[in-house]
């Protein structure tokens, strides 16, 4: 019952602006959690509340425009000029967050449906291979006792 909890916790903190799906993932495999199922359970989280941003976008666009003189949008306009829509989208989770990339898109006018498309493959780009490279650099790397997760999954 425990793993559960284990596995919500990674689907609640992927959904989390800021956490990112693309920071938790690779964490809790580090941590003693299995690659699969926090891969499901981060990018889901993550997916959900792409999602729902894209969904309430009118509001969340008046708010993303109201604060468009702060420094992370004055960011995001620079990256969207300068990489177009794809490259935004693709550096997105990396650079600002997944749901401030999908904020932006949208108001600086992306269509909803190829915003939430984009970003979500954009975010499982960047999760997978990073969640890989930990679940594999642990074992290189010697970092075994590190699983910190792992009595919560037992």
């Amino acid at each position: 019952m425990s793993g559960y909890i284990v596995y919500l916790t990674i689907f609640i903190l992927g959904a989390i602006p800021l956490f990112e799906a693309t920071f938790v993932v690779p964490i809790a495999v580090l941590g003693g959690s299995s690659l699969v199922p926090s891969l499901i359970a981060g990018i889901l989280g993550n997916a959900l509340t792409i999602l729902l941003v894209v969904i309430f976008s009118e509001k969340v666009r008046d708010w993303f425009m109201k604060n468009k003189e702060s420094k992370r949008s004055r960011r995001a306009e620079g990256i969207w000029k300068k990489f177009g829509f794809y490259g935004f989208v693709f550096l997105g989770p990396i650079l600002l967050s997944s749901h401030v990339a999908a904020i932006a898109a949208v108001s600086f006018g992306a269509t909803k449906t190829k915003t939430v498309a984009y970003v979500t493959l954009s975010l499982i780009l960047w999760t997978v291979p990073l969640a890989i490279l930990a679940h594999y650099g642990m074992d290189f790397l010697g970092l075994e006792e590190m699983q910190f997760l792992q009595q919560y999954l037992n």
